[in-house]
């Protein structure tokens, strides 16, 4: 009988030092699945707020470059320079900025010159870490040209405050907003009525915390962060700007592979001053305000109350944004 029992002992005994059964090594996996697919979406969640924040945080340090430009200027500096020959590009406002975003050695190096260019465009290929959303994709081609994923806001180009030029490409050109493109030459687009230089704080009339400043964007087209602008034309028939963009379209306008928007039934084309703002984060578009400030807003905004705030002078002093 002793020895019945100690045979069965060492049985049991043998059968726990065996391990996991297949049935329970099958529940723990899926336990440990299951733990995973909850904790993966927290995860990737958390990284992107922390990427939110990161890019709300460049704009806030645009914003305020912005405001040393001005304290040291007397006005914000121009969307984008166009310099006198036509199909010749200017330099954007992110090149004159770069002093206050202390760049000063890469804004000597450019050299930009008092016609509105640069003595040096190969810093295009140099990237300034401010200008980029960590949200956003980036290019792993050392030999690209580096883009920027924060446009100057043009405006919506309301009571005739726009240059109404070709419409096949370009289109035309606001200048109720902040920040447009200018003829730095004084003998050039004479026949425009676009301001000669960038807009100074008495200009913003609405107050400069209801008025856009620079806005996120994901559609870029191959513009480099150093491009501003340029014209074509003899009398002038078109303005293309890089850096600063047109509220024309709603935050997020979907855009085919053609870049074309759909629009009462029919695909079009979408015009390279109007290409749209958007944002790399789910639901929430970064802005930088004239006062300096960096904000999140819903990227589902009413498109009226967008081109509103895209507007420094329309005397509506109650934007809900």
């Amino acid at each position: 009988m002793l020895a019945t029992i100690k045979n069965r002992f060492r049985r049991m005994l043998a059968r726990r030092q065996s391990g996991f059964t297949l049935v329970e090594l099958l529940v723990v996996i899926a336990i440990i699945g299951l733990l995973i697919g909850l904790l993966l979406p927290a995860i990737q969640a958390a990284r992107e707020a922390s990427r939110r924040n990161q890019c709300a945080n460049h704009l806030k340090q645009i914003g305020l470059a912005l405001h040393n430009y001005e304290g040291r200027n007397t006005a914000f500096p121009p969307g984008a320079s166009m310099v006198p020959m036509k199909m010749n590009m200017g330099i954007s406002w992110r090149v004159m900025i770069l002093r206050e975003l202390e760049e000063a050695n890469l804004y000597d190096n450019i050299g930009p010159t008092s016609t509105g260019g640069a003595a040096n465009w190969t810093a295009k290929q140099k990237p300034v870490e401010v200008y980029f959303c960590p949200s956003a994709p980036r290019s792993t081609n050392s030999t690209a040209v580096y883009e920027s994923n924060y446009a100057g806001v043009a405006g919506p180009g309301r009571n005739g405050q726009r240059e109404t030029l070709e419409q096949f490409e370009c289109g035309h050109v606001s200048y109720d907003g902040m920040f447009f493109p200018v003829f730095a030459a004084a003998t050039t687009g004479t026949n425009t009525h676009i301001p000669r230089a960038g807009t100074r704080l008495a200009k913003i009339s609405d107050g400069t915390a209801q008025t856009l400043a620079i806005g996120e964007r994901t559609q870029n087209v191959v513009d480099d962060w150093m491009s501003g602008a340029f014209w074509d034309g003899g009398p002038l028939n078109q303005i293309c700007s890089r850096s600063a963009k047109n509220t024309t379209h709603r935050i997020n306008t979907p855009l085919n592979e053609r870049t074309e928007y759909y629009d009462n039934g029919a695909w079009k084309p979408m015009m390279v001053n109007d290409l749209v703002f958007g944002s790399h984060h789910p639901g929430v578009f970064n802005t930088a305000f004239a006062d300096g400030s960096a904000r999140y807003v819903s990227a589902d905004v009413d498109p009226a109350v967008w081109r509103l705030v895209g507007n420094r002078a329309d005397g509506e002093l109650n934007k809900e944004f």
